[in-house]
């Protein structure tokens, strides 16, 4: 077989079209047409082509994955399941992440540290939802307790916790204002613990905030 034509695409000059015997073969980057030397008149065989759409669709996986985390921060099990979605394969998505990784694009700590604190400031998750959260990312348990830990263990930290339930608790506690103590006990501990915080905040937020009422 021989490489008839190359020529750039119309509609994309980052990516050409190979013509083998007269017939359009496939296209390609023209980073990979200088990767493999391809030139017209070249004889070219079958394994060739299979080791040239090999690294062609390793370097279209890397580059959908990057594209992603410019725009997104992702952990590596939804940048995975991401790319599973796109139709790539696994081994090409296991040497992307094996990359992204390597040169610390995609780090499961940092994503987690990151979470952790726009939750908190933004959302007013507790510790609890937050660990559920990333769990169900796909984060590894040890890394969700590990960033947890960094960012809870110390006492200032602690108290903002409390304080960020209690604020949520004021701000709800007014919607409950013709329920009898029962209910409000009920609805407010609800929502905080839906919101995340564990019981110990929960049972001293509600308590605190009802005798106060009384």
């Amino acid at each position: 077989m021989i490489i008839t034509k190359i020529e750039l695409q119309k509609n994309n000059k980052k990516r050409a079209s190979l013509y083998i015997d007269n017939k359009f073969a496939l296209g390609l980057s023209v980073e990979t047409v200088y990767d493999f030397g391809l030139r017209k008149n070249d004889i070219i065989t079958e394994e060739q082509i299979e080791d040239i759409k090999r690294k062609e669709n390793q370097k279209n996986t890397l580059s959908y994955a990057i594209n992603l985390i410019t725009k997104h921060s992702y952990s590596t099990f939804d940048l995975k399941r991401k790319m599973l979605q796109k139709g790539y394969e696994n081994h090409q998505i296991e040497k992307t992440v094996e990359y992204l990784q390597t040169y610390g694009y995609l780090d499961d700590m940092q994503y987690a540290q990151n979470y952790i604190k726009d939750k908190t400031r933004f959302n007013n998750y507790g510790s609890i939802r937050l660990k559920n959260e990333l769990l169900n990312k796909g984060i590894d348990k040890k890394i969700v307790e590990d960033a947890l830990e960094q960012f809870f263990d110390n006492d200032s930290v602690k108290y903002d916790e409390y304080k960020a339930a209690k604020e949520l608790a004021i701000k709800k506690l007014n919607l409950y204002k013709k329920d009898d103590k029962a209910a409000k006990y009920r609805k407010l501990s609800g929502f905080l613990i839906r919101k995340g915080y564990s019981y110990d905040i929960v049972s001293q937020v509600v308590s605190e905030l009802l005798s106060y009422s009384e």
